[in-house]
């Protein structure tokens, strides 16, 4: 699930690598089938090999670079740098990219269910299309891939804070960095924990975090994390060559309770989900009357922000105020957030833009109790702890479902 790197002085443990059958992995993985004087086979055809034979794969290299160079910075499916596209209309490649409330959306695959779940909290997007979810099991992330099968898990549960290993307490919140390291807020210990994609220990923050709950990755490739119990938002660097943390900015304080975040990766505008009357010590989100969500421009200046009670008056339904566990951003910009409470999905629009706030639902039906977003293309990607599956909803039908 990680992109092989053309650039062995950037990151040599992701150089491709030729085996003597021909067969390619990255150099971290390499080096472990060789430890310890083990004798090499090749996990794909498990034919012997010789490990004074392993070379660079130069034409997997020149490729990638080649398609690096065509595509460039804003080629359909990459993120747009967060400079000059604010001012742009639909005439521009911000206009031209996909939202999702342009059309119906259909649930075309399920998959998880109880046991293969356990009370999920968070779920993020591999390049690949492969999703990490973090959730209540022995294994506390698990992996599937593009198309529901359970690839593998790591991060063994740990019944106490502060014990020795790398394995997880209570996670809650997870997100893919841009090398493909998975970054995991563990309230159980205070702390963030990075990843690779197959479960090696990368880096860990303590020193800085009370209650870490939601995170994700900000559009210059920071960690932001969203900390109940300090009431801050704080931005770290993490350091992927040396696995450590080069320090971190409290970007915003005096939040309450703040527990969703996310980043738009056309705009970098940032929006975070505050439980107003949340109860610091249960962290489960039925627990809070009220939800506010508040959306920040990239140099994090407020832009605009309502409570779910005025969002719901705006539903015209007599029901309770909605209830905000996740957000997310589509690839035109417009915000996403799901209503647990209503189990509902959905847009927001771009209230930044003309100070109007349309409320479109996405999603209405088959879901029971959404906490996690996460949009692809023309597909979305919901979590939903009511029956601990991941749901994928798309406004087209794909020939595969």
């Amino acid at each position: 699930m990680e992109t092989f790197s053309s650039d062995a002085d950037e990151d040599p443990d992701r150089r491709p690598m030729s085996l003597c059958c021909g067969h390619v992995l990255c150099g971290e993985c390499v080096r472990l089938l060789t430890a310890a004087g083990r004798p090499l086979h090749c996990p794909f055809c498990r034919l012997p090999g010789d490990p004074t034979r392993i070379s660079a794969c130069w034409p997997l290299t020149d490729l990638q670079e080649l398609l690096q160079e065509h595509e460039g910075p804003t080629a359909p499916g990459s993120p747009l740098p967060p400079g000059g596209v604010e001012g742009q209309d639909g005439a521009g490649e911000l206009g031209r990219r996909t939202a999702l409330d342009q059309g119906t959306l259909q649930l075309v695959r399920a998959f998880g269910g109880w046991g293969t779940l356990v009370n999920p909290t968070g779920l993020a997007l591999f390049r690949s299309g492969a999703l990490a979810v973090v959730h209540d099991g022995k294994a506390r992330v698990v992996v599937f891939g593009p198309r529901g099968r359970r690839l593998h898990s790591f991060g063994q549960r740990r019944a106490a804070a502060g014990a020795a290993g790398t394995g997880l307490t209570h996670p809650l919140g997870v997100a893919v960095l841009p090398g493909g390291q998975v970054a995991v807020t563990d309230a159980g210990d205070g702390a963030l924990k990075v990843f690779t994609s197959r479960g090696g220990p990368v880096a860990e923050a303590r020193d800085w975090l009370r209650v870490p709950w939601g995170v994700a990755v900000s559009a210059d490739g920071g960690v932001l994390v969203a900390d109940e119990q300090q009431g801050a938002l704080v931005q770290l660097r993490v350091d992927i060559t040396s696995g450590q943390i080069r320090g971190h900015t409290v970007l915003l304080e005096g939040l309450q309770n703040p527990r969703a975040v996310a980043c738009c990766p056309c705009t970098g505008h940032i929006a975070v989900v505050e439980h107003l009357q949340g109860n610091p010590h249960t962290h489960t989100p039925q627990h809070t009357s009220n939800t506010r969500l508040k959306l920040y421009s990239d140099d994090l200046t407020l832009l605009t922000q309502f409570d779910s009670l005025s969002l719901g008056l705006r539903t015209g339904s007599p029901a309770p105020p909605l209830c905000l566990t996740a957000v997310t951003f589509d690839q035109a910009g417009n915000l996403v957030a799901a209503d647990s409470r209503a189990a509902v999905v959905w847009s927001l629009g771009r209230p930044w833009e003309d100070r109007r706030l349309t409320l479109t639902p996405l999603v209405r039906d088959g879901l029971i109790r959404p906490v996690g977003l996460a949009v692809r293309g023309d597909s979305l990607v919901v979590l939903d702890s009511g029956d601990h599956s991941v749901k994928m909803y798309s406004s087209q039908l794909h020939p595969d479902t």
